[in-house]
């Protein structure tokens, strides 16, 4: 079972309701985020060592984590979020198996739980593509706002 740090691809405070999320998560016991940066080529949303303070509640974390999140607003679906994300990152096999050996990666989507019935579409050049950055997926419903 994962451990949840603070779940990217759920619904941000004051953020609208229809918010969508998506979010690639590199997690590992002795993860050292700067060097998931400079193999990635770009700055995380997020980042902590193990131990360190980590989200809203301050809670120290016993993975280190690297988190690149992006998030809009319906009409954009969550394939456009994925491609958005997944092109600004490197398309080398190596840079992702150099991942793979330092942690596990994730791809989370956040669900809003508004009340709309929705699904989630994937195509399968998208699914192909994250499975070539080793990455397996989370879908993450939110909770519905108090």
């Amino acid at each position: 079972m994962a451990e949840i740090l603070f779940f990217p691809g759920t619904r941000r405070p004051g953020a609208p309701s229809g918010e969508l999320t998506v979010a690639l998560c590199v997690l590992g016991e002795r993860l050292d985020p700067d060097e998931v940066t400079q193999l990635l080529g770009r700055p995380p949303s997020h980042s902590c060592r193990a131990g360190q303070r980590f989200g809203e509640q301050g809670v120290a974390s016993r993975r280190g984590a690297w988190l690149l999140e992006l998030a809009a607003n319906e009409p954009t679906t969550h394939e456009e979020l994925c491609w958005g994300l997944l092109r600004s990152l490197p398309d080398d096999e190596e840079v992702w198996e150099l991942l793979c050996e330092r942690g596990e990666i994730e791809l989370r989507l956040g669900l809003p739980s508004d009340g709309a019935s929705r699904g989630v579409e994937l195509s399968a050049r998208l699914v192909t593509m994250i499975s070539r950055c080793h990455a397996k997926l989370l879908f993450v419903v939110d909770r519905p706002p108090a």
